[in-house]
């Protein structure tokens, strides 16, 4: 049940480990320790929001080998709201000169949504000139060389397009785009070498009078990048060891 609500992780965000099997090996001596290999096969999350938490029945795994090490599959789920801020501070009061008209805009605000489709809408809200709103469409895309967010082959939404096409055709200009390509990135390093060290900090500690743990996150990668209607999706593999030792039990 304390496995299936929401953890606060210091400011970063809520996990919810999501259990579905558990394991216990059988107990083996070590020196003048006594020891036994817990496992437990689960579906975790992060997310910047609380989530809602149910209880569920969790069943025994059949498999009660000794394992070391734990091998983590884990969705990290990003707000558009916190990717349009990022985006907006990045590009905010950008002034991008049209090539030969002596035109401009200065981009004032971008907001990013979902649509379900492997792709993402960036509203983007200019100034200048003229005045108004442009829509474009981008593939998010996890460069693993650069650890950061990128959205690539970002173009004009068809209706933008089109509306441009007919009225303001000087809009219509890959200098735009190309500005949008250079600052549409969001590095994620900061964040998952904060996490990391204030997860290991963590994990090595004294939880009560004769209970500890000790182990270390050793790895923190993406796999796959999915963008939905409500939020960005970071699946990720978390690698590392871990393990809690009593020193004393009263019965």
């Amino acid at each position: 049940d304390m496995l299936n609500t929401s953890i606060p992780i210091f400011d970063m965000g809520y996990l919810q480990i999501n259990p579905e099997k558990l394991r216990l090996s059988t107990l083996y001596a070590q020196n003048d320790t006594l020891n036994i290999s817990a496992g437990i096969s689960a579906r975790p999350m992060i997310s910047l929001s609380k989530t809602v938490h149910s209880r569920t029945i969790v069943p025994d795994i059949s498999d009660f080998s000794q394992r070391k090490g734990f091998s983590i599959f884990i969705d990290a789920v990003m707000n558009y709201d916190s990717l349009s801020q990022i985006l907006t501070r990045q590009l905010y009061h950008k002034r991008v000169d049209m090539d030969k008209t002596g035109k401009y805009i200065i981009i004032e605000s971008c907001e990013i949504y979902g649509v379900d489709n492997e792709k993402l809408i960036i509203k983007v809200a200019f100034s200048g000139p003229d005045k108004g709103t442009m829509y474009l469409t981008g593939k998010p895309f996890f460069n693993t060389q650069k650890n950061q967010i990128e959205i690539k082959d970002i173009d004009y939404d068809i209706r933008t397009r089109d509306l441009l096409i007919k009225t303001a055709k000087w809009l219509f200009n890959r200098r735009i785009i190309n500005t949008l390509n250079q600052y549409s990135a969001f590095n994620i390093t900061a964040y998952a070498d904060t996490l990391l060290s204030k997860v290991n900090v963590q994990i090595n500690r004294q939880w009560q009078k004769s209970v500890s743990s000790a182990g270390a996150v050793n790895s923190l990668q993406v796999m796959a990048i999915y963008p939905l209607t409500e939020n960005l999706i970071l699946r990720c593999n978390i690698k590392g060891d871990l393990a809690i030792r009593i020193d004393d039990i009263d019965f």
